[in-house]
């Protein structure tokens, strides 16, 4: 076995506790703060050309700009620096209280402390600065749209678990070749079951248990519970001999496992937002006709109303059909379907009104 990589002591000794204000967050959604170092020139310091210079670099997740928080270093790297969260001393006016219990532990997510809105906001100036600093492009970008759902989203998850087998002192696998599980931050003792879930923040192999994930649908959660049952009893058994990723998909056909399933998804032409954002029953300003009714994964949404072309002759109905797509579970898809209406929606829009007849996604 290889021999432990020396931890890097410059700029910052490990675990070395600093505080500094959060200026601006990465498009991974972790705050970046500079803090000064003697006798270190400013122009050597800067790895984001869209910052004034002066002083480190430091990263800090779970922090918002203008923030001022006290961090614990755990990671120097040649012209930056990564550190925990300790404590938040004087709060960003956005800052909102996360809504799973697991957010700060668990990596899964990086913006659950930070207001929906300005969320939005910060992905819009994201793409600005992206577009800038990597194409020399200098364009408007519009204003995000929002998603039907903040929470309850999320149509694909893949939970993982570890086995851990020890050996026994001639070197050899524990009697009746079953893995013996071994004490874990996670686990909380040698005869506790491993975690399934996702990777430890700031972590490449430590795992979180997640027994509810609030951004993933609630059909999800509830085969989650299931699936997590099912893999603990053959965990008991000695079914495994190593870990695994698991694989829920949300589809039309209800939450699948199997990786290699072939799954639908319907996808209606006109945008559609939950029902309850406007009255059963309402009509259409222009044309008095009542909202389309949109189906995604089993929940009614009302879509916009018939146009008043559709109203009048039916001439467009043809050209409204939803668009209906095959895949496989485990292939890469939008994983917030709910958007998919106004997401494809625009996009055709957009390329119809350049003459185009055909739109090929490459």
């Amino acid at each position: 076995m290889g021999r432990k990589k020396k931890f890097n002591d410059r700029p910052f000794p490990y675990r070395t506790e600093i505080e500094l204000e959060i200026s601006t967050l990465t498009n991974l959604g972790v705050g970046l703060g500079r803090v000064p170092l003697p006798g270190v020139q400013p122009s050597a310091l800067s790895i984001q050309p869209t910052q004034p210079l002066g002083g480190w670099v430091v990263m800090v997740p779970f922090t918002l700009p203008g923030e001022r928080v006290r961090a614990r270093v755990y990671r120097n790297h040649r012209n930056f620096s990564e550190a925990d969260l300790l404590e938040v001393l004087a709060p960003s006016p956005h800052r909102v209280a996360p809504r799973c219990p697991l957010f700060g532990r668990c990596g899964g997510c990086q913006y659950q402390h930070l207001a929906y809105p300005e969320q939005l906001a910060w992905k819009r100036r994201q793409v600005e600065e992206l577009l800038r600093h990597m194409a020399g492009i200098e364009f408007p970008v519009a204003p995000t749209t929002p998603s039907p759902r903040e929470f309850g989203y999320r149509s694909k998850i893949t939970p993982h678990f570890q086995v851990r087998a020890t050996r026994n002192a001639e070197g050899g696998t524990p009697d009746h070749q079953q893995p013996r599980l071994q004490p874990s931050a996670s686990t909380g003792g040698a005869d506790a079951p491993p975690p399934i879930g996702f990777l430890r923040q700031g972590s490449r192999f430590e795992l979180v248990d997640v027994p509810q994930c609030p951004i993933a649908t609630p059909e999800i959660n509830a085969r989650l519970t299931e699936v997590r049952a099912e893999v603990r009893r053959r965990l008991a058994a000695g079914s495994y001999a190593r870990g695994a990723t698991l694989l829920l998909r949300h589809a039309q056909e209800g939450v699948v496992t199997d990786w290699d399933a072939v799954i639908h998804e319907v996808v209606p032409r006109s945008p559609c937002h939950l029902l309850g954002d406007k009255p059963d029953g309402a009509t259409s300003e222009t044309t008095g006709a009542p909202p389309e009714k949109c189906n995604l994964l089993g929940y009614t949404f009302a879509g916009a109303p018939p146009s008043a072309l559709d109203v009048q002759s039916g001439a467009t109905r043809a050209a409204a059909a939803p668009l209906r797509l095959h895949f496989l579970a485990r292939d890469f898809f939008q994983n917030n379907p709910f958007i998919l209406p106004t997401f494809t929606g625009h996009v055709r829009a957009q390329a119809a009104a350049t003459g185009a007849r055909y739109l090929v996604d490459a």
